[in-house]
C-alpha cells in the first residue's frame, strides 16, 4: 500500500494481517519498497519538501504484518523522504521478518512515532525503529529484538510507565540520541554494540 505526503490512514476497530509472500519482482533493482510506503514530495530541484507529512493511525486495532517470502530491499513501514506522525492508540503492532527496517523514517525533523497504551513487537527485522524519530512510549509494552543490524539507531525516546526491551539485535539495540525514562523497565541485552 503507498500513499503520498500529506495524506491520513486511519485504521479504526480492526484486526489486519499482511503476509508478503513473493520475492521482490526486479531483485537487480535498488530502490526500497515498503508494505507500507510514504513518499515524499520534491521541490523543481529534486530536493525533498521537509513540510511533507504522511500520518498512520492504528486505533483499537491489531496489526500482523509478516514477511515469507522477500529477501532484499521490503520495509513494512517506509517514509521515504518525508516525515509524519506513526500513532498507536490502544493497539497492537507485530512486524516480523523483513529483510529491512520494520519502521524507518524519510529524514525529516517532524518525524514522530507514538505508542499510547499499546504494544509494538519487532521481531528478526533488519531495524526495528531507524533513524531519528521522536518517540512517545506511554503505558506500552515494546521489544524491538533479533534484529539483524541495529534495534534502534539515533531516535529520541520518552518512555514512562512502560516496559521496554531492546535485546538480541546483531548491531545497536537502544541507540538514542536523547533518552528520557520515567516509571520504566528498561532493558538492553545481549547486542552487538553499545546498549
Amino acid at each position: 500500500y503507498g500513499f503520498t505526503a500529506g495524506r491520513e490512514l486511519t485504521f479504526n476497530n480492526i484486526i489486519l494481517n499482511f503476509n508478503y509472500t513473493i520475492e521482490i519482482e526486479n531483485p537487480t533493482y535498488t530502490s526500497d519498497i515498503g508494505l507500507f510506503y510514504i513518499n515524499g514530495g520534491k521541490d523543481a530541484s529534486g530536493v525533498a519538501l521537509t513540510d511533507d507529512y504522511g500520518n498512520f493511525t492504528f486505533n483499537n486495532s491489531a496489526i500482523n504484518m509478516t514477511n515469507t517470502g522477500a529477501t532484499n530491499r521490503l520495509h513494512a513501514i517506509y517514509y521515504d523522504s518525508c516525515g509524519g506522525t506513526i500513532t498507536l492508540n490502544n493497539s497492537q503492532l507485530n512486524i516480523t521478518d523483513f529483510p529491512e527496517d520494520a519502521i524507518e523514517w524519510g529524514g525529516q525533523a517532524n518525524s514522530y512515532l507514538e505508542i499510547i497504551d499499546s504494544t509494538y513487537t519487532s521481531d528478526h527485522n533488519r531495524g526495528g525503529i531507524i533513524g531519528t524519530w521522536n518517540v512517545t512510549i506511554d503505558n506500552s509494552d515494546v521489544q524491538v529484538i533479533d534484529s539483524t543490524t541495529s534495534g534502534s539507531n539515533g531516535a529520541n525516546f520518552n518512555i514512562t510507565d512502560s516496559t521496554v526491551d531492546f535485546s538480541n539485535n546483531a548491531s545497536h539495540g537502544l541507540s538514542t540520541g536523547d533518552l528520557f525514562i520515567s516509571n520504566s523497565t528498561v532493558t538492553a541485552n545481549n547486542n552487538a554494540y553499545m546498549g
